[in-house]
């Protein structure tokens, strides 16, 4: 313990002091062992992979959903003997299905902007 003109604190050899300092365009630095880390640019590479992975999988549900649908059709025109007329239907249906996935994401993107905006 150690006893200061600012009063009482406990401190030892072996702790590393890490203090939070702003710099001049007002982005927050971490300071840990006289390093400076920006804590701005480690998110923006975090939000950056969290958008190119929901990116990369809007591909693969947009066609599988298709593929699905087409699938269906054909099994399902295959047990009633009424081809074409039910794998049209279901691809339409897979369709709907990826148009329905891209409306999402699209509103999630948006919702990020609008809360980015606000901060």
């Amino acid at each position: 313990m150690r006893i200061g003109a600012s009063g009482c604190s406990m401190a030892k050899e072996g702790v590393k002091k890490i203090t939070k300092n702003v710099d001049y365009e007002g982005i927050y630095m971490l300071e840990k062992n006289g390093n400076l880390m920006d804590m701005a640019i480690k998110n923006s590479k975090k939000d950056l992979a969290r958008s190119l992975i929901s990116y990369s999988s809007l591909g693969i549900e947009m066609g599988l959903s298709v593929a699905i649908g087409i699938a269906i059709g054909y099994f399902l025109d295959a047990f009633f003997k009424t081809s074409p007329y039910l794998t049209i239907i279901f691809m339409v249906f897979g369709v709907a299905a990826a148009m329905k996935t891209i409306f999402t994401l699209l509103k999630k993107v948006q919702k990020d902007n609008e809360r980015d905006d606000h901060q």
